[in-house]
C-alpha cells in the first residue's frame, strides 16, 4: 500500500471530522435567529461533541474486529447523512439530532484515520509524517469557523453541512482505492453492554465540562457519581472490555496517555487564551488576533516535521517530549513574568510540536497488532476530553470580567496553570516513559 495514497485518505477523513467541530461556531447567532431558537444554540456544538467523543474508543474496537475500510465505510455513511439531515433542518430539534449523528460519523473517521496510519507505518516512521498530520488538524480546527463565517455570509448557513456530502463520497472513493480492509481480532465478541456504559458515562461527563450548559447541582452530583462507578467497571472487567486493562499493563502506554491530555490542555488554553488576551490587553483586532493563530500553527507544523524526521534517522523520541514540555513551560512563565508575549507565542507552538511525534511513536511502538486499533482510538479519545477539560480549567481559573485589571491578573492565573501543567508533564516523561528501540516494521 503506498503510504502517500494512504496519507491522502486519512487527511480527508481528518480534515472531515475536524472541522466540523468548529465551522458551526461563527455562524450559531445567524442559526439560531433564523431557527427561533437562541437559548439553544449551544447544543448544536455539544451534540456534535458528545457523539464525536463517545465512540472513538468503541469504533477502534469495531474496526479491530470486522475491519478497517469496512467500518470507515459506514462511519462516512452516517456522517453524510447526517449533513444532509443537518442542511435540511427545518427547526433547533432536528438539526440537534441531525448533529448528533453526524458527530457519529464524524469521531469515528478520525478515530480511523489514525488507526490505518499505525497500519501502514512503522513506529519509527511515523515521526516523519506527523508534521503533515498536525498540520492537517490543527489546521481544520482553526480553519472551521472562518469557513463557516463565510459559507454563511455569502452562501447560506446551510452550506456548511450541504459541502460535507461530496467531500464524504470523494473521501469513500479514495478510501476504497487505498485503505486495505485489515482484520486482526475477529475471534472476540462485542461488548454491547460495556460499550453503551462508556457512550453514557461519556455523554454525561462532557455534559458535566460544558459550560454553555446549565445543570442542576443534583444532576452534576448523580452524573459524578456514575461516571466515577461506569469507570470503575470498565477498567476492572475482564470479559471483552471495551478498554482492555492489560493496555495500561504496558510500558509507556499509561504515562503517554497522560502526556498527551496535558498536551491538549495546554493546546487548548493557548488557542482560546492568547488571541483574547492580544484583544484585550494590546487591543488588537479581532481578525489580527485570529491571524497569530497562524504563528502557532506554523510553530507546531515547524517542530513537528523536523523532530519527526530526526526521531525517524535516529530513533530518540524521549529527548523531543522533554525539550517541548521545558519549552512551553518557560514561554508560559516568561509570559506570565511579562517579558514578552507575541513572540512567544509560536514558541508554545514548537513545544507542542516537539511533543506530538515522540508521545506518538512511544504509543505505538508498544502496542500489539491484535489491539492496534483499540488502543490508538482510546489515546485519541483522551485527547479529545482532554480538550473539551481543558476548556472547563481554563474557563475556572479566568475571571475578567469587570476591571481591565482584573483580566489582566486572570490572564497571568492561566499562564501559571499552564507553566505548572508542563512541568507536571515533564516529570511525567522523564520518571515514567522508558525509550525503547523504535520498531522499523509494522507489527503484524
Amino acid at each position: 500500500m503506498s503510504h502517500k495514497k494512504t496519507l491522502l485518505s486519512v487527511s480527508l477523513l481528518i480534515f472531515l471530522g475536524a472541522l466540523e467541530k468548529t465551522i458551526v461556531t461563527t455562524p450559531l447567532p445567524v442559526i439560531g435567529t433564523e431557527l427561533n431558537a437562541m437559548n439553544d444554540i449551544a447544543w448544536v456544538v455539544t451534540a456534535y461533541l458528545l457523539t464525536a467523543t463517545s465512540v472513538i474508543p468503541i469504533c477502534g474496537k469495531l474496526s479491530d474486529l470486522f475491519g478497517r475500510l469496512k467500518v470507515i465505510i459506514v462511519s462516512l455513511g452516517i456522517f453524510c447523512i447526517g449533513s444532509l439531515l443537518c442542511a435540511l433542518a427545518t427547526d433547533m430539534q432536528s438539526l440537534i439530532l441531525s448533529r448528533a449523528l453526524q458527530g457519529v460519523g464524524g469521531g469515528a473517521l478520525i478515530s480511523l484515520a489514525f488507526v490505518v496510519i499505525s497500519d501502514v507505518i512503522p513506529a519509527r516512521e511515523i515521526g516523519r509524517y506527523q508534521g503533515y498530520i498536525s498540520a492537517i488538524y490543527v489546521v481544520s480546527n482553526i480553519a472551521g469557523p472562518v469557513f463557516g463565517s463565510l459559507l454563511t455570509e455569502h452562501l447560506s448557513w446551510r452550506w456548511i453541512f450541504a459541502i460535507n456530502i461530496p467531500l464524504t463520497l470523494l473521501a469513500a472513493f479514495i478510501a476504497i482505492r487505498s485503505i486495505k480492509d485489515k482484520v486482526v481480532k475477529r475471534e472476540d465478541r462485542f461488548n454491547w453492554g460495556g460499550s453503551l456504559l462508556l457512550v453514557s458515562s461519556t455523554t454525561l461527563l462532557i455534559l458535566l465540562l460544558s459550560e454553555d450548559l446549565s445543570l442542576p447541582h443534583a444532576f452534576s452530583l448523580v452524573g459524578a457519581l456514575f461516571i466515577a462507578g461506569a469507570w470503575t467497571y470498565l477498567l476492572t472487567d475482564k470479559k471483552r472490555s471495551v478498554v482492555p486493562r492489560h493496555l495500561f499493563k504496558l510500558p509507556n502506554y499509561a504515562a503517554c496517555i497522560l502526556t498527551m491530555g496535558v498536551c491538549q490542555i495546554l493546546m487548548t488554553a493557548a488557542l482560546i487564551y492568547f488571541p483574547l488576551q492580544m484583544q484585550v490587553q494590546n487591543g488588537v483586532s479581532l481578525t489580527l488576533s485570529g491571524y497569530s493563530m497562524l504563528l502557532f500553527t506554523l510553530g507546531v507544523c515547524v517542530s513537528a516535521y523536523f523532530s519527526g524526521k530526526h526521531i525517524a534517522a535516529t530513533g530518540a523520541y524521549k529527548t523531543h517530549i522533554l525539550v517541548g514540555f521545558i519549552l512551553i513551560a518557560v514561554a508560559f512563565f516568561l509570559m506570565l513574568m511579562k517579558v514578552a508575549f507575541v513572540p512567544l507565542f509560536p514558541v508554545i507552538g514548537l513545544g507542542i510540536g516537539f511533543t506530538l511525534p515522540g508521545v506518538t511513536c512511544a504509543v505505538q511502538n508498544v502496542l500489539p497488532a491484535a489491539d492496534r486499533g483499540v488502543g490508538i482510538s482510546f489515546f485519541g479519545y483522551v485527547r479529545e476530553l482532554s480538550g473539551a477539560a481543558g476548556v472547563v480549567v481554563c474557563s475556572s481559573l479566568y475571571r475578567g470580567g469587570g476591571s481591565l485589571q482584573a483580566a489582566y491578573s486572570a490572564f497571568g492565573v492561566i499562564y501559571l496553570a499552564m507553566c505548572l501543567f508542563a512541568s507536571l508533564a515533564f516529570i511525567i516523561v522523564a520518571g515514567f516513559i522508558t525509550e525503547k528501540e523504535l520498531m522499523t516494521q509494522v507489527a503484524e
